[in-house]
C-alpha cells in the first residue's frame, strides 16, 4: 500500500497517514465552506499523488484557483484549447442547441450529417434542391458510416438547415416552406449560439492559430511526463451554460477511454473543482423539456472499474446528486454551516452521525472530518497546508486613507 502524510490528528497531535487506494479507489468527495480549507486539501491530495505514485491526474478546475501547481500542462478553453466540434455526436449537437422537438431535430441531424459529407469529399455541395432522391438517398447512407467523427465547418449549419428543408416531388427534392417556417426557431438559435464569443472560443470556431483541442491534448496527456493536466475554465464566461456542456463533453469521452480499458493498467484520477457548478445540471429545450448533463454522474456510478477514480469538491454538497454523493467512498469534510448541506451527508455518508454533524459549523479552517468506507471510525484532522497553495484566498477591504 502507498501511505500519504495528509495532517495530525486534532487530539494529541499525532501525525496521520493514510492509505490513496483507500482514499480514492472508491471515489473521493471534499466538501466544506468557502475558508474551510477545502482548496488546500485538494491541493494537498493532489500534491501526494504527485510525490507517491506514478499515476496522472486530470484536473477540471473551474475559477484558476490551482494555475501554480507544479509539473502541470495547462489546458485553458478558449484560451490555448478548445472542445472539437468533430468529437460530437448528432445527439450531442442537439444538447447543445437546445433542440428535442423531433420534427426539427431531425433537420438539425440531416444537415450535419450532409456536413459532414461535404467535408469528406462524399457531396460536392449540400445543396439538395433539384437532385434525385434515390441517388441522394444511396450516396448518403452508403458513405456516412465512414464520416462518424469528420470535422466540418461548423460555421455553414445555418445554411445547411435551410437546404434541408426540402420535400419530394416527382423523384426530386423541391424547397418545403412549411418545413422552413417551422425551423425558423431552430435557425435563430444556431445563429445565436454561433455568433457568441464565448460558444465560439470554447468551440474553436474562433481560437487562435496555436490553439490545441482538448481532446487530443487528453489522448496524449497519458504519455506525456507531465504529472497534471489542468483544464482552466477561468476565461470561459457562463453563456448559454457552454462551461457545463464542455465538462460534460470532456466527462463522456474520459469515460469512453476507460471503456476502452486506457487505464487499466495505470488508473488515472480526474479531480473535478467546485463540482456544483457542473453536476445536477439540466439544459432547457423550447417546449419545457430538458437534457440532463450525467457525464460525471456515469463516472460516479460505473468507473472504478475501468481504473478511472474521481475527486470531487464542493462548497454546496445539497446541489450534488445524493445518487453521485453515495457513490463517494471517501469523504473529507471541513466546515459546514448550511442544514441541506449536513443532510446531504448524513444520507450519503453511513459512518456519520448526528453528533458529528453537530461538529461540522465549529471546525476550524484546515480542521477536517475523514471518513468513509475504510474509515469505520472517524478521524478529525488538522491537514498539512500544500507546499504549492492554490489561489483562493479572499481580497480583502483597504483601510480609507486619510487627507492631512
Amino acid at each position: 500500500m502507498i501511505f500519504a502524510p495528509l495532517g495530525n490528528l486534532t487530539s494529541g497531535d499525532v501525525a496521520c497517514e493514510v492509505s490513496l487506494d483507500s482514499l480514492f479507489g472508491r471515489h473521493c468527495a471534499v466538501l466544506g465552506t468557502t475558508g474551510g480549507g477545502k482548496s488546500w486539501t485538494m491541493a494537498k491530495l493532489i500534491e501526494q499523488v504527485q510525490i507517491k505514485t506514478d499515476n496522472k491526474i486530470i484536473l477540471v478546475d473551474a475559477t484558476g484557483e490551482y494555475q501554480n501547481l507544479s509539473n502541470v500542462e495547462h489546458c485553458i478553453v478558449g484560451e490555448n484549447t478548445y472542445f472539437p466540434s468533430s468529437q460530437l455526436s448528432n445527439s450531442n449537437f442537439c444538447s447543445l442547441f437546445r433542440e428535442h422537438s423531433s420534427n426539427t431535430s431531425t433537420i438539425l441531424c440531416e444537415a450535419i450529417n450532409t456536413l459532414r459529407l461535404v467535408a469528406k469529399g462524399f457531396l460536392e455541395s449540400g445543396v439538395k434542391v433539384g437532385q434525385n432522391v434515390a441517388d441522394l438517398s444511396s450516396t448518403i447512407s452508403k458513405n456516412l458510416p465512414s464520416c462518424i467523427n469528420q470535422d466540418f465547418n461548423l460555421s455553414n449549419l445555418c445554411e445547411q438547415v435551410r437546404n434541408e428543408c426540402i420535400k419530394e416531388q416527382n423523384g426530386k427534392y423541391v424547397e418545403d416552406p412549411f418545413k422552413l417556417g417551422y425551423s425558423a426557431h431552430l435557425l435563430a438559435r444556431i445563429n445565436l449560439f454561433l455568433n457568441n464569443e464565448t460558444v465560439k472560443s470554447a468551440l474553436g470556431l474562433s481560437k487562435a492559430s496555436d490553439a490545441k483541442s482538448i481532446i487530443g491534448m487528453i489522448d496524449s496527456f497519458h504519455g506525456s511526463e507531465a504529472t497534471v493536466l489542468r483544464i482552466g475554465f477561468e476565461r470561459l464566461s457562463y453563456d448559454f451554460a457552454i462551461r457545463e456542456v464542455v465538462v460534460d463533453f470532456i466527462a463522456c469521452h474520459i469515460l469512453r477511454k476507460g471503456r476502452e480499458g486506457t487505464f487499466k493498467g495505470k488508473p488515472i484520477l480526474l479531480f473535478i473543482d467546485e463540482a456544483h457548478q457542473f453536476l445536477n445540471k439540466r439544459i432547457s429545450a423550447d417546449d419545457d423539456t430538458s437534457f440532463y448533463l450525467q457525464g460525471i454522474e456515469l463516472i460516479a456510478k460505473e468507473a472504478r472499474k475501468y481504473g478511472l477514480f474521481l475527486c470531487l469538491s464542493t462548497q454546496m454538497p445539497r446541489d450534488i446528486p445524493l445518487g453521485v454523493l453515495s457513490q463517494m467512498g471517501t469523504f473529507i469534510v471541513h466546515r459546514l454551516i448550511n442544514e441541506q448541506d449536513k443532510k446531504a451527508i448524513e444520507s450519503a455518508a453511513s459512518s456519520l452521525n448526528r453528533s458529528m454533524l453537530s461538529f461540522l459549523p465549529t471546525m476550524r479552517a484546515g480542521e477536517a472530518l475523514l471518513m468513509g468506507v475504510d474509515f469505520p471510525m472517524p478521524l478529525l484532522l488538522r491537514i498539512t497546508p500544500p507546499v504549492q497553495t492554490p489561489q483562493s484566498g479572499t481580497p480583502k477591504l483597504s483601510k480609507k486613507r486619510t487627507c492631512n
